[in-house]
């Protein structure tokens, strides 16, 4: 008798399958928590750049929440900032959600990593531990983060992490700065038989600076350099196609945000995710849990598109968001041009990719791989 045999199948696309079913649950899977706003950094293109630690939440504060994410069914929680490890008190506030059961996320530019930390992520590892990488020279380092020294002290961390067998993953940013060394990054990744990806789409200061789209690389030249990676031309395709299907047609909020997820600011601000800051909740003055069941309503607000979005075909592939709109013209409704101009360059490459390689039986595929998963049913 044959053994029975699991079917092989991609955590990213289990994660997509089981937050898809969990939906109309309403329960918040995973969240992220931005434990400080202060970085050591000042990278150009970032989109907090905001060193006022003051009415930031306490150890205390943050252990209710915790407790309380905790009790209405949390299992993702991503601490970022700012730069987490700059919190004296960091490593308590992570053991004490590591304890209560949760699956842990870093997002750090690993530069504060010393043989301490180290020694401690190794002891209590994070589920995914997730390192910037701002370049692969001492100059496009200073260039894009404003420290002579990141670079080395960068270096030094990733060797420190990898002495001790704690598993991490590499990302960049897309920029004028770090575009011609993007393929060095992902062949120095490979290298240590570390994942990597960047991010092209770079977003407006929080504050409504404009300082970041200046570092912002052609959506064209952009796009190019994504779908030059399998991977990403793999998901990309996949939703083109229509494997991911339209979510909350009609409302101002046509992605995920808010179903499963959620994002609370350092002085406690909780919102249906990082981008969507101007529409809020206190939790110094109400518990999460009343935070979280206001969300539906929020959810439920119809758009009012702008003339050229309502009548897209591409809608649903879009990277269409009302808080990036917000940020970048304060107008929920507003087409944010530079989205626009990425999603109509992303279908260009997918059709010719599709009618230069014979992607037409890879749709036929994708169609037999979602049936033959069971986890979309």
């Amino acid at each position: 008798m044959a053994c029975v045999t699991i079917p092989g199948l991609r955590y990213r696309d289990f994660s997509r399958s089981f937050h898809y079913r969990e939906e109309c649950r309403n329960v918040p899977l995973e969240g992220a928590i931005e434990v400080t706003n202060a970085c050591n950094l000042s990278c150009r293109h970032c989109y907090i750049r905001d060193n006022d630690t003051r009415g930031e939440l306490s150890y205390t504060q943050w252990r209710r929440i915790i407790d309380e994410i905790v009790e209405e069914g949390c299992l993702w929680l991503t601490f970022t900032g700012g730069e987490p490890l700059l919190r004296k008190d960091f490593l308590d506030i992570y053991l004490y959600a590591k304890r209560k059961g949760l699956l842990l996320v870093l997002f750090t530019n690993a530069t504060l990593i010393d043989r301490k930390i180290a020694e401690f992520l190794a002891e209590y590892r994070p589920f995914f531990l997730e390192i910037s990488l701002y370049g692969m020279s001492e100059d496009v380092y200073k260039s894009v983060s404003g420290s002579p020294e990141a670079y080395y002290r960068m270096k030094e961390a990733l060797a420190l992490l990898r002495e001790r067998n704690v598993l991490f993953k590499l990302k960049s940013v897309l920029t004028k700065d770090t575009i011609a060394q993007i393929p060095q990054m992902k062949a120095f990744a490979k290298g240590l038989g570390l994942e990597f990806r960047f991010d092209l789409l770079i977003n407006p200061r929080i504050d409504g600076g404009k300082e970041p789209c200046e570092v912002r690389v052609s959506p064209e030249e952009g796009v190019a350099l994504e779908m030059s990676d399998s991977e990403t031309a793999y998901y990309m395709e996949k939703d083109y196609f229509g494997l991911t299907q339209e979510v909350n047609p009609g409302l101002l909020f046509p992605c995920s945000a808010g179903k499963n997820s959620f994002n609370i600011d350092s002085k406690g601000r909780l919102s249906i995710c990082n981008m969507v800051r101007h529409i809020n909740c206190d939790l110094t003055m109400m518990s999460f849990k009343e935070g979280w069941q206001s969300f539906p309503e929020i959810l439920s607000r119809k758009a009012a598109l702008n003339s050229r979005c309502a009548s897209c075909n591409l809608d649903s592939f879009c990277n269409r968001c009302p808080g990036w709109a917000m940020m970048e013209y304060r107008d929920e409704g507003a087409l944010v041009e530079y989205a626009c101009e990425v999603t109509r360059a992303r279908e260009q490459v997918i059709l010719e990719r599709r009618r230069g390689n014979g992607n037409k039986s890879k749709e036929k595929l994708y169609q037999a791989e979602l049936k033959g998963s069971n986890l979309d049913s």
